[in-house]
């Protein structure tokens, strides 16, 4: 029984070829996460009745600016350089208000009665979804 437990004491806990392994998955995982987070090239497309009205270049944004959209609405769209946010409308129910800022790529606000939506996109084309 002593052997028994002379051995378990005396057994590495990680092998050479163990931390080589876990150093690479940790180095894979930081430089994934890092991509990711990523949003110097974002731009905010905003769409009336499916077509595109107007693309901001986010990174160039260098004060913050509004712009409104829908005549019928007055849709009324903030700019920032991390993102946009729908600040007023006149449609009855005030979801896209209520939708907050969006600052990733995919993410985007509607505003159903006027036909408008604003959206994210990136510059990589490389990307056909995005899972969250």
């Amino acid at each position: 029984m002593n052997t028994i437990i002379k051995t378990a004491k005396n057994r590495k806990l990680f092998t050479l070829f163990d931390l080589i392994i876990i150093a690479l998955v940790l180095v894979v995982a930081f430089l994934s996460v890092f991509q990711f987070l990523k949003n110097s090239d974002l731009s905010a497309v905003v769409r009336e009745n499916g077509k595109i009205v107007d693309t901001i270049k986010l990174s160039t944004v260098n004060n913050d600016f509004v712009r409104v959209y829908s005549e019928d609405y007055n849709v009324t769209v903030k700019f920032t350089k991390d993102g946009a946010e729908v600040v007023s409308s006149h449609c009855p129910d005030k979801l896209c208000v209520h939708s907050g800022k969006i600052t990733r790529s995919g993410q985007s606000i509607v505003c159903l009665p006027a036909k408008i939506s604003v959206s994210l996109e990136s510059a990589d084309e490389n990307i056909d979804g995005v899972l969250r």
